[in-house]
């Protein structure tokens, strides 16, 4: 069991535990380091607490267990249900481990709003006036490029999560490291933190100026080579 109090640790409230915030979550899965993923991503409690947690959402993950289109409805044979009713979440049909984060973000999204806190897949920069751009968009369309370029002449608050309070705009920092290509292509992405990329300070009192949302086209002319 897990809970993901800490994927909204700074939203303004003044207990950053408050159970109005909390979700406890249980993660049931087929694979050993899926388990090992989401142990990382969400903060564990400690042993004996386990006992006493009665889960708010499962989520379970089984890789070879493939959904028939046919017979399902479904476009291919990966899936991924969610049941507000029953609180579950279902994945099948995929080894990415990511859709056990992206499950609880997705439940998260639905929940929080209506609690005063919206939690947004976005990076953010700050600028001197405590001014925050938000960037939006799919993965691998530049969020974390543009917010350590930007970050080392502003400052930074996430390349990953930011949470918003609706009623003022403010916005609180989630000033995780930064996933990064060590050479233009390699991967797998490193986590670097924001003091080792030079990037600037993380501000408390930020309010929402800008949104941008960022997306990649493929140059007519082909792939573009960087100058030296």
């Amino acid at each position: 069991a897990f809970d993901v109090t800490d994927l909204v640790h700074e939203a303004p409230i003044e207990d950053p535990d408050a159970p109005a915030l909390r979700l406890d979550v249980r993660v049931v899965t087929e694979l050993a380091w899926h388990g090992l993923f989401i142990r990382h991503m969400l903060r564990r409690p400690e042993r004996e607490a386990l006992d006493r947690i009665v889960a708010d959402f499962t989520v379970i993950n089984c890789p070879s267990f493939k959904a028939d289109p046919a017979v399902d409805g479904t476009r291919t044979d990966t899936f991924i249900l969610v049941n507000f009713g029953k609180k579950m979440i279902i994945a099948g049909g995929t080894q990415y481990a990511g859709e056990n984060k992206k499950g609880i973000f997705g439940v998260l999204n639905y929940l929080l709003p209506a609690k005063g806190v919206m939690p947004m897949h976005c990076s953010a920069n700050v600028g001197p006036e405590d001014d925050v751009a938000l960037f939006f968009g799919l993965s691998g369309t530049g969020k974390t490029t543009a917010t350590g370029t930007l970050g080392r002449s502003f400052g930074y608050l996430s390349d990953e999560t930011s949470v918003i309070e609706p009623s003022t705009l403010s916005i609180s920092p989630f000033p995780k490291p930064l996933s990064v290509l060590e050479a233009r292509g390699m991967r797998p992405k490193t986590q670097q933190g924001p003091d080792d990329l030079g990037l600037g300070p993380t501000l408390p009192d930020a309010r929402l100026a800008r949104i941008a949302v960022l997306d990649r086209v493929r140059h007519p002319a082909g792939p573009v080579t960087p100058r030296a």
